[in-house]
């Protein structure tokens, strides 16, 4: 969306303006007239999958997302910005280093016990194989309400026929975020990283180690990947939430895995 009518619409949500005032025509004065309105109250500005607002590849559109979030937060006093977003904006690394007033909190599955009783209540009752359930998809309940509907429409509710005909499904919403990600937002090297670890996982069923990764890709792939160019990588793909890494407690070597969903993709 461009800035200009994105702020215009908030400005309007918060504080219509009279029909005979014209609205600000550049685009910091309208992010002033947005943020005068946000300290004469106490506002509440939620922006649910605010993902896209950084996605645009106008690189002037993208510095003006970061100002306008920028004087936001610096500016609007007492009131306040949720943000909810699969991948923490780099954009916001600089203004925690700066140190202001942001809270960050990854949203994890649920515990056993929850996601339990979820199963439960979906009309399963092997708790064995419901554990078994939790765990291949992380307690995410979306997945799991999907795993269950299609439980129950093609293996009669049986949590047990499921798993001899063993398969890893996914929620429409899931799949759309995969293509996503490995149709625009991963660099070539994120995604033989990807496929790499996942056909390791396949033969071996362990993490792989870092010095692994890179010796192995440089061998299969026949490129010269240095280790400062595998580290940007891994922390991007990280940030995504696509590799989860482990550290060893002997070596303190990090290894690398993927959940068996993002594998099976």
């Amino acid at each position: 969306m461009v800035i200009q009518d994105f702020i215009a619409e908030l400005i309007e949500l918060i504080q219509p303006l009279e029909p005979k005032l014209d609205s600000p025509k550049f685009t910091q004065a309208m992010v002033s007239a947005l943020i005068k309105q946000m300290q004469s109250r106490r506002c509440f500005l939620v922006l649910d999958e605010s993902d896209s607002l950084f996605e645009t590849t106008n690189l002037e559109q993208h510095l003006e997302y970061k100002l306008f979030f920028r004087r936001l937060i610096e500016e609007m006093n007492q009131s306040c910005l949720l943000l909810t977003n699969r991948v923490f904006p780099d954009e916001f690394e600089d203004l925690i280093i700066a140190g202001r007033s942001i809270q960050y909190l990854k949203i994890k599955g649920l515990e056993t016990e929850p996601a339990m009783q979820l199963l439960f209540d979906q009309g399963l009752d092997d708790e064995e194989k419901c554990n078994e359930l939790i765990k291949i998809y992380y307690g995410n309940p979306l997945e799991l309400k999907t795993v269950v509907t299609r439980i129950h429409h093609f293996f009669g509710g049986s949590v047990q026929k499921f798993f001899e005909n063993r398969t890893t499904l996914f929620s429409s919403q899931f799949q759309a975020m995969l293509d996503k990600a490995f149709g625009h937002l991963l660099s070539k090297i994120q995604q033989q990283i990807m496929i790499y670890i996942a056909e390791e996982l396949t033969l071996n069923s362990k993490p792989v180690k870092f010095t692994s990764l890179l010796n192995g890709l440089n061998q299969k792939e026949s490129i010269s990947l240095s280790i400062s160019d595998l580290i940007t990588a891994l922390e991007g793909l990280e940030k995504q939430f696509l590799i989860e890494i482990i550290k060893d407690s002997a070596s303190e070597e990090s290894s690398f895995t993927v959940r068996i969903q993002v594998a099976e993709y």
